[in-house]
């Protein structure tokens, strides 16, 4: 909870950030339909992209007018979630795997102020619990408070380096997908998820602005440079981004094996489907060669068990598509130049 209460300039200001907001994507929407009509190398792409680095600078400059800090971002976050947005709503990557564009201007002005929020020292000092505090004191920890601190600050930092690299993990696969000669009839639909991708997911907007929507060919960890900047222990390390690896798989694992293969003769069903694969493909990116070990030997054991085969009779396709990500582990590190020194952490 903020103690912040909105005053009638931040409503204003609010009112302002969504209409900037609304600009730039419907620059995103012609932008979008151009390149599914083969327009990107056109004299109008270049001015569209033009007009929007100029909106995102309108949009930047917006954002610093405002002086938010923790409390005023986290006071328009309640604000949007009480009256702007219906019941239900999620602000997560789901929505789009789940082809929901709906409040996507929201989606991208409610993930602009999450990233403003920072990881301060009194804001963690103050959410320590006494027991931990207690324990620290008894076990003589010299500067208890900076250490836990720092591996607060840490897991914090990593976690959304995590999500920045499994989500450019995925546009990578996705662009695959673009162009293989089986998905031609979804290209429109895959290509809509890469512009609304860059549009809701403000980290990833940079590269592929500047690189004119191409999806960059190499990928680089952002988490082994914030585990370096941050200092962070590497059995830590290495631990969270198992099981950050392992839970984004799983999610996807388990959202497939609930589609049948009567569903995949729903278009919106196959589209889904191939995004979850591509969400797969990236998350095992994450997980150590042990770890990712561990999850097939249980995959197979949960598809081979008599509580499956009597629940999920008829899902061979989402099956052998699982089993295809597995497959494809090493060709896709490779794909990606992921540094064997990494893979090791």
């Amino acid at each position: 909870m903020t103690n912040y209460k909105l005053v009638e300039q931040d409503y204003e200001w609010l009112d302002k950030i969504i209409q900037t907001t609304t600009s730039i994507q419907t620059l995103y929407q012609k932008l979008f339909l151009l390149e599914v009509e083969g327009g990107k190398d056109t004299i109008e792409y270049t001015k569209l992209l033009d007009y929007l680095n100029i909106a995102l600078e309108v949009e930047e400059q917006t954002y610093c007018s405002a002086y938010l800090d923790n409390n005023k971002s986290q006071a328009l976050i309640q604000y949007i979630l009480d009256n702007k947005v219906p019941d239900g709503f999620k602000n997560d990557f789901e929505s789009i795997l789940m082809l929901d564009y709906s409040n996507i201007v929201l989606r991208r002005v409610l993930n602009n102020l999450n990233y403003n929020i920072a990881f301060d020292y009194e804001r963690i000092k103050k959410s320590l619990s006494k027991d931990l505090i207690n324990s620290m004191r008894k076990l003589g920890v010299p500067n208890f408070q900076e250490v836990i601190f720092q591996a607060v600050y840490s897991g914090a930092e990593l976690k959304r380096a995590f999500e920045k690299d499994i989500l450019v993990g995925f546009l990578v696969f996705l662009d695959e997908c673009v162009h293989k000669l089986d998905y031609q009839s979804f290209k429109k639909d895959l290509l809509f998820v890469k512009y609304n991708m860059s549009f809701v997911y403000k980290f990833l907007e940079n590269d592929m602005v500047n690189n004119k929507f191409v999806v960059p060919d190499v990928f680089t960890f952002s988490s082994t440079l914030v585990r370096d900047v941050t200092r962070t222990d590497d059995d830590f390390y290495g631990s969270l981004k198992d099981d950050y690896g392992a839970k984004a798989s799983i999610k996807q694992i388990s959202a497939l094996l609930q589609v049948s293969d009567a569903d995949y003769d729903n278009g919106n069903e196959m589209i889904t489907a191939i995004l979850r694969e591509c969400m797969l493909r990236s998350s095992f990116l994450f997980m150590s060669d042990e770890a990712l070990l561990n999850l097939n030997e249980e995959f197979h054991d949960f598809v081979e068990s008599r509580e499956y085969l009597q629940e999920y009779p008829n899902n061979q396709i989402s099956e052998d598509k699982i089993i295809k990500c597995f497959r494809s582990i090493k060709r896709d590190r490779n794909k990606l130049v992921l540094s064997l020194n990494d893979r090791k952490r």
